[in-house]
């Protein structure tokens, strides 16, 4: 007498499979792009972090003297040393942050080169509020692109924060 057994199969088929890639591939796009907003964060906090200690340095250094305050001077005594979110080659500097640049010059808040103006290029969207918060209430003048955060005389206002399309311009002023 002949059983008519079938033997039991164990494992995926190829469907199986390729529906599981599908799932663990969706999975590892929503976790790389949560890293990457944690990770721009966490680096827009330590940019201002590093802005604010940069500022402190040129203050201490070239108070009184802020036109000689220069990427080439700071580079040459080498005050961009030391920090993670700003990187030096001969006096250009490019920050971590949108990748943009950083260029500290003679400022005007009232008068001619009486503080020490930082600008910097092409940072994203996401990082405009922190930076103005953490930098707005200590700068003598905060501006994004046109936009007037804090000016001398008249207090921050978050309202003035207008950045758009992942390309923006901060420029700060400190006496």
């Amino acid at each position: 007498m002949k059983h008519n057994t079938q033997k039991k199969q164990y494992g995926f088929s190829l469907v199986d499979f390729m529906i599981w890639t599908v799932v663990v591939s969706i999975g590892l796009a929503g976790l790389y792009s949560m890293f990457g907003r944690g990770s721009t964060a966490s680096q827009t906090n330590q940019l201002a972090a590093d802005l604010s200690t940069l500022a402190t340095n040129v203050k201490t250094a070239y108070v009184g003297n802020y036109a000689n305050a220069t990427n080439a001077n700071l580079s040459a005594t080498t005050q961009f040393q030391g920090f993670t979110t700003l990187t030096n080659n001969a006096g250009v500097v490019t920050v971590a942050v949108g990748g943009g640049t950083l260029t500290v010059s003679g400022g005007t808040a009232t008068s001619a080169n009486d503080s020490a103006q930082y600008v910097v290029t092409q940072l994203p969207d996401a990082a405009c509020k922190t930076l103005a918060t953490s930098l707005g209430k200590s700068a003598t003048v905060l501006k994004f692109g046109t936009n007037v955060v804090k000016n001398v005389g008249v207090a921050f206002d978050a309202t003035k924060i207008i950045c758009s399309g992942d390309n923006n311009t901060m420029t700060l002023l400190f006496v």
